[in-house]
């Protein structure tokens, strides 16, 4: 939201390890729709002979290969795609992973250190910060005592 209106109101930095658009569109909701489209043109060709089409359903053979190349086309383009628009929108976009590393939790001002792909280290510094898709932000003390940041996203036990 804060890339929306602009450099001039906010810097936004998006740290990502897996693809942009986190598990929903890799693994998650677009996978899962493509597959139920490849589902639904077989489950139509039951009723091809009722819409004058001499096809049988036998004759339809399915190549599982060529379906899951389709999903991870289709989910690698989206996640593409997300990412241009970040980009478009001024967002700085780091390849790596984010980890809170403050010292004293509820401070105004939040440390984030990032490791990039290539085994780069820096530390960022911001008033504002958004955990989501997929990550488990933790912050020091936490890591130690194996919990994490909101106890409502960790698994059930």
């Amino acid at each position: 939201m804060a890339a929306a209106r602009g450099r001039d109101v906010a810097e936004v930095t998006v740290v990502d390890s897996d693809g942009i658009g986190g598990a929903c569109v890799l693994w998650d909701c677009v996978p899962s729709k493509t597959f139920i489209a490849s589902t639904g043109v077989r489950t139509e060709l039951r009723r091809a002979a009722g819409l004058g089409f001499d096809i049988a359903i036998e004759d339809a053979k399915i190549s599982l290969g060529q379906i899951h190349n389709r999903v991870k086309t289709l989910a690698k383009s989206q996640s593409t795609d997300i990412g241009h628009q970040l980009l478009h929108a001024g967002v700085n976009v780091v390849h790596g992973k984010g980890e809170l590393v403050d010292d004293t939790s509820g401070m105004a001002r939040h440390r984030v250190k990032v490791t990039t792909v290539d085994g780069k280290v820096r530390c960022a510094q911001g008033r504002r910060r958004a955990d989501r898709h997929g990550g488990q932000p933790t912050r020091p003390a936490q890591r130690q005592a194996g919990r994490r940041s909101n106890p409502e996203l960790a698994p059930a036990l």
